[in-house]
């Protein structure tokens, strides 16, 4: 009876063992499995002599995932930039698919980029980054938007220099940039300002030109 106790207790430990590398197995396959591609982009425009620097997310899954306050549905993007508010209707702060319905019919030139892949818990990280940056100066431009967002994720920073027109001049040095971006062009009806901060950020409709 003891030897069958000892043997029964042996396939239990033996259970539990297996149970828990497959818990671990399948946690570590969920938090590697890539959702989402971001693109750090920078194009030159004859208005802003230095150009304007963004940021656009694509949603690879089958399911909505959420970039600061807006959620993209499967198979669609969001671009997210920040502006002073002097070409924008709403006043300063972060703008959802400004840039991808401005220049998402556009030519591909004068666009450099950089692309990277997303598991979720990164996503999560960029976007509550996201949500937590409707603000602009001087000081706090797109540039400063868009690179302390993309630092957040990626262990090779790129340097902060108020110029947008240096953060072009990083994308190019760096491995791997490219040159020439076409978004998917949203309706007016996905052109939106954000409200408040974190958690209470929300959305307000807003036109893609003042």
């Amino acid at each position: 009876m003891k030897s069958l106790k000892r043997i029964v207790s042996v396939i239990m430990v033996f259970v539990l063992i297996a149970c828990s590398m497959t818990i671990s197995a399948y946690a570590k396959s969920e938090d590697e499995e890539i959702v989402a591609n971001v693109y750090i982009c920078h194009r030159i425009l004859k208005k802003l002599m230095a150009g304007h620097s963004w940021l656009y997310f694509e949603n690879l899954t089958d399911h909505d995932i959420q970039v600061g306050a807006y959620t993209v549905p499967p198979g669609e993007g969001v671009s997210v930039g920040t502006y002073s508010g002097q070409d924008v209707p709403e006043g300063f702060g972060v703008y959802y698919n400004v840039e991808a319905y401005r220049y998402g019919k556009g030519g591909l030139h004068d666009n450099v980029y950089l692309k990277k892949e997303l598991t979720q818990k990164q996503l999560e990280r960029m976007s509550d980054k996201v949500a937590r940056s409707n603000y602009w100066s001087h000081f706090t431009n797109c540039s400063f938007f868009t690179i302390t967002t993309w630092n957040v994720v990626f262990g090779k920073p790129l340097l902060y220099v108020m110029i947008p027109l240096f953060t072009r001049w990083e994308i190019q040095i760096y491995p791997g940039h490219q040159e020439g971006f076409l978004m998917k062009f949203p309706g007016k009806d996905k052109v939106f300002k954000q409200k408040g901060l974190g958690k209470n950020a929300t959305l307000i409709p807003s036109e893609p030109y003042k």
